[in-house]
């Protein structure tokens, strides 16, 4: 998926919370994630972003090169370049990176 922001999952189910939790399914296997979405989207196939928690986050030196996007175990992990925005570069589209 080189430069395209964003990603393909399946919706299985919404937990309204709080926090409102998604269980999903994705190429690199099933996530519980926060839903930023509406309450009342419906089980299904959806193009989403990822929004990337701070807290969470490892940022290391990439080990390959060109921007991409793949998963290594459990992880999804993205390559690219930041700028002074917190964008991730690469590709014909920025990734937006923030706090959820």
């Amino acid at each position: 998926m080189p430069g395209s922001p964003e990603v393909r999952i399946h919706l299985d189910r919404l937990d309204p919370g709080p926090p409102v939790l998604a269980e999903v399914r994705t190429a690199c296997g099933p996530a519980v994630v926060r839903w930023r979405g509406d309450l009342a989207d419906v089980p299904g196939r959806y193009r989403v972003e990822w929004t990337i928690d701070e807290e969470h986050a490892v940022v290391r030196p990439a080990s390959g090169a060109g921007p991409g996007i793949r998963c290594e175990g459990q992880l999804l992990v993205l390559r690219g370049e930041f700028d002074d925005e917190s964008v991730l570069g690469g590709g014909s589209a920025p990734h937006r990176a923030g706090v959820a």
